[in-house]
């Protein structure tokens, strides 16, 4: 695996769903990034609902958990959020 599709992997996110969706777009022949910038997309989904219903401090933990997803993307380990990884598997196609 090329390191341009690691990095572009842990860059989706970084901003959550804005540089998921840049990611997204930009590599559309890269499997790899793809899956990692939709999960990154339905990971800020979650985040917001639930910052919503804890006040913030849900979503600061999740996104630190995004964080980690992007040292593991890095690392060239498609791994998967439970719950989202399959979505986001079905959806990076």
């Amino acid at each position: 695996m090329a390191d341009d599709s690691k990095t572009m992997a842990a860059v989706a996110y970084v901003l959550t769903s804005l540089t998921g969706i840049l990611v997204f777009f930009m590599k559309k022949d890269d499997a790899f990034a793809r899956f990692h910038a939709v999960q990154s997309i339905l990971l800020s989904v979650v985040m917001i609902v639930v910052s919503m219903l804890t006040f913030g401090i849900g979503g600061l933990i999740l996104y630190v958990y995004g964080l980690f997803c992007a040292y593991k993307a890095y690392q060239g380990e498609k791994y998967m959020i439970p719950v989202i990884g399959k979505y986001a598997e079905q959806y990076a196609k």
